[in-house]
């Protein structure tokens, strides 16, 4: 080897190991739940003007409010896809069983979720009496709400 050729390997002996080193970067694939979410309607009932409740999401669990910022219910959830559907399983704080599985979608800037209650699986196929309908909350419905969804 000539005295140029040894310097150069070990400077890309050095690099390749440096390299190595980093830890490879994780896929991103973020949750699109995540946010404040405001119901629109529970199945075809359109919820009345004044009555305002919010699912807010993060990335493990959601909470379910009144304007009023009270909570009615905290629970867990996980999502998958199942090849034809993205699924979510639910289950309320306090209860080891997953109690409501079901289906959600993004479509048109809302959120459509429909879940069987006790049924541990999905629904067998979208029905319109059962979909809750949410859009993001307004920015600013409440102080210190939580961030609009991401899409």
């Amino acid at each position: 080897m000539n005295r140029l050729a040894i310097p150069v390997v070990t400077v890309l002996i050095v690099a390749s190991l440096a390299i190595g080193d980093q830890p490879p970067s994780a896929p991103t694939r973020t949750n699109p739940l995540v946010g404040r979410w405001q119901i629109l309607s529970m199945g075809m009932r359109k919820l009345p003007d004044d009555v305002k409740v919010f699912w807010t999401f993060d990335e493990t669990s959601v909470v379910v409010t009144d304007d009023g910022g009270h909570v009615a219910s905290k629970s867990h959830y996980s999502l998958r896809d199942d090849g034809e559907h993205h699924v979510i399983a639910l289950s309320v704080d306090g209860k080891k069983e997953l109690n409501r599985v079901g289906w959600y979608e993004q479509k048109d800037g809302k959120l459509r979720l429909q879940v069987t209650l006790d049924a541990g699986k999905p629904p067998e196929r979208w029905n319109e009496d059962e979909v809750m309908l949410f859009r993001a909350a307004p920015e600013g419905a409440r102080p210190g709400a939580a961030p609009t969804p991401r899409g």
